[in-house]
C-alpha cells in the first residue's frame, strides 16, 4: 500500500515569556532591526548578543529574535527600556550599521495580539487557520484524526510519544492514505512544527497542511532546568541533535544563550524518542523537513514570489546539532529541507491570524512541488553516470522553483 507519514511534534505555546514562575509582557520594550553592513558591524552586533544575553534577566540583556549570521542579512532584536540610550549610542557609534524601529512597545502588540486570539476563541470555533494554545493544538489533532478516519477509515493515527519537560505529551500524527501523488512504495515524509516555542505560526501551519491532506485529499528553547543555573532555564532542541554536535560555530555551551544546545546530545530529547522513531524508517524517507519560522526573513513562498536558496550557513547562520542535519547526515535521509515561514519581518513574531491562511497554502503547494520535484530527481540519478558526485538537493530546490 502507498503511504503517506506525517508527524507534527508538539511544544507547549505560552502566549507571555515566562520568567521563572511569573510572567514578562514586555512593556516598554522597542523592537529593532539592524542590518550590517560591513564585517565590522556583524562583529558588533556578535559580540552584543553573546554579552548582553536576555536570560536570566530579560530587563538587563538583549533578545535576538533572529541571529546575526552574515553582512547584510537584518537582525531584530528587543531592547529594554533601561538599556535603550545605552543600545542607540552603541549603534550610532558603530559605521555601517542600518537600524530601523519596528515597534516602539513591543509588550502593547503582544498584548494586542493575545487579545486578538482571546477574542477569537470566544466567539468561534477555532480551524486549523489560526494560531493555537497547547490544549487547541490537541483538540485539533484528536478532531482531524477522527475526520480522517471518517473519510478513509483506519489511514489516521494519533500516538503519543513522550512528554516535555514541563509533562505536556508530545504526539505523532500519522496518515497513511493510498494514491497520493507522486508517492510510490515506502515513500514517506516527516514534517516537524513547534520545536522553536515562539514560532507560533509553524504549528498553524503543519494543522493546515494536515487539515489540507484530509479534507483535500517568544520563547524559544524547551523549558529544562539547567543544572545550577536554574534561572537559565531551556535546550534549544534544534542544537541538540547528535550529528556534529556542539562541533564550529552555530550553539552555544552556555546555559544562558538563546541557542544553548544542553548536555549531551538527545539528552531532552530522550523525553521524546526520536531515535526510536526515526531510525528504523530512515530508508523509507523521502523528505525531512523542518518548518520553523523566524521574524525578519521570508525565505519561502510560492505562487511567484521570490524566495531566497542555499544551505542554512549561507542563508541564515552556521549551526550545529539540528534535526535537518540530523536527518541527512545521520539517518542518510536523502533530501532535508529547513523552511522558514513567513512573517516578512513587520511582526516580530506576532504574525497575525488572518495571515496563517496564506502561508498554509504556500507551505501546502510548496511541500507538493518538492515531492513532485523529488521523485523526478530520484529517477533521474538512477540514470546518471555521475550520479555518486550530484547535489540533489541543490538540483532540487533549483527544480522546485523553477517550477519544472
Amino acid at each position: 500500500m502507498n503511504h503517506f507519514q506525517h508527524c507534527i511534534v508538539l511544544l507547549g505555546l505560552p502566549l507571555l515569556f515566562s520568567v521563572a514562575t511569573g510572567k514578562f509582557a514586555f512593556d516598554g520594550f522597542r523592537h529593532y532591526r539592524l542590518s550590517p553592513m560591513s564585517a565590522r558591524a556583524l562583529s558588533r552586533l556578535r559580540w552584543l548578543e553573546t554579552e548582553f544575553p536576555a536570560e536570566p534577566d530579560p530587563l538587563s540583556g538583549l533578545m535576538f529574535l533572529t541571529r546575526p549570521g552574515r553582512k547584510f542579512a537584518s537582525v531584530d532584536v528587543l531592547v529594554p527600556p533601561g538599556l535603550n540610550a545605552a543600545f542607540l549610542n552603541l549603534v550610532q557609534a558603530t559605521s555601517a550599521m542600518r537600524m530601523q524601529l519596528i515597534h516602539k512597545d513591543y509588550g502593547r502588540q503582544l498584548a494586542l495580539f493575545n487579545q486578538e486570539n482571546a477574542r477569537s476563541a470566544s466567539t468561534k470555533q477555532r480551524s486549523t487557520e489560526e494560531a493555537q494554545a497547547y490544549a487547541e493544538i490537541r483538540r485539533s489533532l484528536i478532531e482531524l484524526k477522527d475526520r480522517c478516519n471518517e473519510l478513509h477509515p483506519g489511514t489516521c493515527s494519533l500516538e503519543r510519544i513522550g512528554r516535555t519537560f514541563e509533562g505536556r505529551r508530545l504526539f505523532r500524527a500519522e496518515d497513511r492514505q493510498e494514491q497520493i501523488p507522486g508517492l510510490v512504495q515506502e515513500d514517506a515524509v516527516w514534517l516537524d512544527a513547534g520545536i522553536h516555542a515562539r514560532e507560533w505560526v509553524s504549528p498553524a501551519t503543519a494543522l493546515y497542511i494536515a487539515d489540507q491532506l484530509i479534507n483535500n485529499r517568544m520563547w524559544r528553547k524547551n523549558r529544562e532546568v539547567n543544572g545550577m543555573r536554574r534561572y537559565c532555564r531551556g535546550v534549544d532542541l534544534n542544537r541538540n541533535y547528535g550529528y556534529r554536535w556542539g562541533g564550529g560555530a552555530g550553539s552555544s555551551g552556555f546555559p544562558c544563550a538563546d541557542n544553548f544546545r544542553g548536555r549531551p546530545p538527545f539528552q531532552p530529547l530522550k523525553r521524546a524518542p526520536y531515535g526510536d522513531i526515526w531510525s528504523p524508517e530512515s530508508r523509507e524517507l523521502l523528505m525531512f523537513m523542518c518548518a520553523a519560522t523566524l521574524a525578519v526573513y521570508k525565505m519561502f513562498a510560492i505562487n511567484d514570489r521570490f524566495y531566497a536558496l542555499g544551505t542554512g550557513s549561507d542563508m541564515l547562520y552556521e549551526a550545529n546539532g539540528g534535526s535537518d542535519d540530523w536527518a541527512h547526515g545521520s539517518l542518510g535521509v536523502p533530501y532535508s529541507f529547513t523552511v522558514e515561514l513567513p512573517d516578512e519581518g513587520d511582526y516580530g513574531f506576532l504574525l497575525p491570524g488572518y495571515l496563517v491562511p496564506s502561508v498554509g497554502r504556500e507551505a501546502m503547494r510548496g511541500l507538493g512541488s518538492l515531492l513532485s520535484s523529488a521523485r523526478r530527481l530520484e529517477g533521474q540519478q538512477e540514470d546518471a553516470a555521475d550520479s555518486a558526485n550530484a547535489q540533489p538537493c541543490n538540483r532540487l530546490m533549483q527544480n522546485a522553483a523553477s517550477g519544472n
